[in-house]
This record gives structure tokens, sequence and C-alpha cells, in this order.
């Protein structure tokens, strides 16, 4: 019998490539490496859907940040399109050596944010990465701005700090995903401090402690077996993507397929913008999400979920997974399943130890296939 070596490969997750020894990381009290959030920034590019944020992989980050020749450098961001991002995140490393690709001891996070015309850099240890951070800035500066006006740079000085030498990688990571949901919450609108107080808020040594396990769990969810590794690819059918819904989604059919579901009376362009917004103020709290159809524009499959935070289970949370439904023309395609695996990875993401979900007794085989099993009897009371 063969035993497995650290470096085989266990998961590709987009352009993402994980090894066995990637594990052994998350489950001790160790530096990331650049694979790990590489992965996790692929799977927030996966979650948040935008054609205006580019989350750099530490690869492209590194090299953007020790490139000397202005002429090699210009000719490798053309084709990252940055101009047309208006959020950029960047990870920075305190390497500065070309030949030890994985060297450093430190990650923090720059970020450029178009619309405030900004670079934000936030660095869990004190600032120690101020002068690599001054570096990559400078370095990609004149190839993310479209105008010719200097960009400003800012020091999160509240930035959350680690109480360790080893979660600096966790750090960067939490605080890309608040910034990803800052975005997506429509908070920019009025967003005076940008996303700045949303950190310093959800961003503490505590819940980032937690996030090392979530990723975890996170990758061995997506693993499809623990001895037939494949490539993961969320997206394969190019035409059927998945993403979380976006306010123009009611003119794309949304409602109308809720329609197929259950009761839903007509909701005024201005219900559903009130309502999109308050939901979209809970970030990753209650995510909803949908499959389009490239070909028509319109909305085909749909589902959400809600975090329930418990005192149980060590202050544990729960993942309840609603309204999940497929257009009637376009059963058969596997997009339940695609709808019913976004929607648990989220909840896995979250930490939740448990998702659970109501469902018909026709429905009973699909969610089976699906993972899941019967286990309590739901009862239920309507008010009027």
């Amino acid at each position: 019998m063969v035993r497995p070596s650290g470096d085989d490969m266990i998961l590709s997750y987009n352009d993402a490539v994980l090894r066995r020894s990637d594990l052994d990381i998350l489950s001790g009290p160790e530096f990331l490496n650049d694979r790990i959030i590489e992965f996790y920034f692929s799977y927030l590019s996966s979650s948040y859907p935008s054609d205006d944020i580019y989350l750099v992989p530490p690869s492209i980050a590194f090299w953007l940040q020790n490139c000397s020749d202005k002429e090699t450098l210009k000719g490798f961001t053309e084709p990252l399109n940055l101009t047309a991002k208006n959020l950029v995140i960047f990870p920075v490393n305190n390497n500065n050596d070309v030949t030890q690709a994985e060297g450093g001891s430190h990650w923090s996070l720059l970020v450029f944010y178009r619309a405030a015309n900004v670079f934000v850099h936030h660095d869990s240890f004190g600032g120690s990465n101020r002068e690599y951070s001054r570096i990559l800035s400078s370095s990609v500066g004149k190839f993310v701005a479209n105008s010719d006006s200097d960009i400003n740079y800012v020091e999160h000085k509240s930035s959350p700090q680690q109480k360790n030498g080893y979660d600096c990688g966790l750090f960067i990571i939490a605080i890309a995903r608040v910034i990803c949901s800052w975005y997506a919450s429509n908070a920019r609108v009025d967003g005076e401090h940008l996303w700045l107080r949303n950190v310093e808020d959800q961003v503490t040594q505590s819940t980032v402690s937690k996030l090392r396990k979530e990723i975890l769990d996170l990758i061995m969810g997506l693993m499809p077996s623990r001895t037939n590794m494949q490539t993961v690819k969320p997206n394969d059918d190019q035409s059927h993507k998945i993403r979380r819904l976006e306010i123009t989604d009611k003119s794309k059919g949304f409602i109308e397929l809720l329609r197929q579901l259950t009761v839903c009376d007509s909701v005024s362009d201005t219900e559903f913008k009130e309502r999109f917004r308050e939901l979209a103020a809970e970030g990753d709290n209650h995510v909803i999400c949908v499959v389009e159809d490239s070909n028509t524009g319109r909305i085909i499959a749909t589902g959400s979920v809600f975090i329930e935070k418990k005192f149980i289970r060590n202050c544990g949370k729960v993942g309840h997974i609603e309204d999940v439904v497929v257009d009637a023309s376009t059963r058969g395609l596997n997009l339940g399943k695609k709808v019913i695996e976004f929607l648990t990875a989220h909840a896995q993401s979250m930490g939740c130890y448990k998702v659970i979900l109501d469902c018909s007794a026709q429905n009973r085989a699909f969610y089976e296939k699906c993972g899941f099993s019967e286990k309590e009897i739901q009862m239920v009371k309507y008010f009027g």
C-alpha cells in the first residue's frame, strides 16, 4: 500500500491547488503559506462574483512587488485589466528575495479602492510590513489608476492586531472577507469611513482563531473523497454561473421564479430595493444566491441561507437553507444541486456545525443525494 505524501494534490479549486501538507498547516498553529491564501481568495471570488473586484493571488502580488523592470511590469499588468476594477485586494509579504518565492515571515493586506482613489494598508503586527506595502503600492499605482491624480495612501492604525506570531495570514483572509461583504452590501454608497469600522468590529483574535478550522472544514467539504481526489470547478458550466443576488435581478425574473415555489405577491421596485438593502446589510449572515442563464439573462435557480447564532455547542452557529427553487424549464441540469452546494459551503465557511432545511416528501430523495438525512419533524404555525 502506497502511503500518501505531503506533496499529494488533494484539491484543485479554480486555479488554486492544495497539497496534503496544507491540511497539516491548518490543523496546527502554523504560518499560512501562499497556497492556502490563494485558495481562500479564489473561494471569496466565487462567493462574491463581481467584475469590480480582483483578489490578487499571492504569487502575482509577490511578482508585482519585486519586479524592478517597469516595461516588464507594464506588459504583465495589462492582461489583469486593473483599471477596470473598483476594488483590488493584494496580499503583502515581507519577502524581497525573488529566489525564495515561498520565503517571508509576515502577511498584511493592501487594498485599492477606486471610488475613493486610495490605498489602505491593514497590518496585524504593528505596521511591520509598511515598507513592503509602500513598495507594492508604488509599483502598481500607475497601473491601477485611470487618471493622473495621485493615489492617497492610508495606514489603518486601528487594524485588528494578532496576539501571536503565526496568525497574520488568517488576519488578511478575515479582513478580505469583511471587505468583500462590505462591498456587496452597497455600504460603499455612503462609505465615509470605507470598510474600516466593519473590520474593527468583526475581526478579532477570537474570530480569526476559529477561521483556521472553518477553512479546514471548507476544504474537507470540497474534497470529493479522501482517496479519489479530483478537480472542483464551481462554475464549470459557463452559461449557468452561480452568484449572489444583485439589486438588478428583479428585472431578470427573480420574483417570477419565486412564484414557482410558493405564494409571492407583487413586489414593487422600491420594495425590492429596500428589502435587498436590508438583507445585504446582514453581510455573510444572510446570503441569497442565484443562477443566471447567460444566454437569456434570466434567473433560473435560487436559494438562500441564513446563519443562526446560538449559545449551545460552544456558542455555535447553524445554517438554515430556505427558498430553493429551479425554473421548471431547466430542471434536470443539476442546478438545484449547484445551489445546495453553494449554500452548504457558505454555511460551512461561516463555522456552522450543521446546516438544516425543510423539504416536501417528494423532494426527500433529492436532498438525500445532496448529503442530507431526515432528522426531526417540523412544526409550524402561520399568522394571518
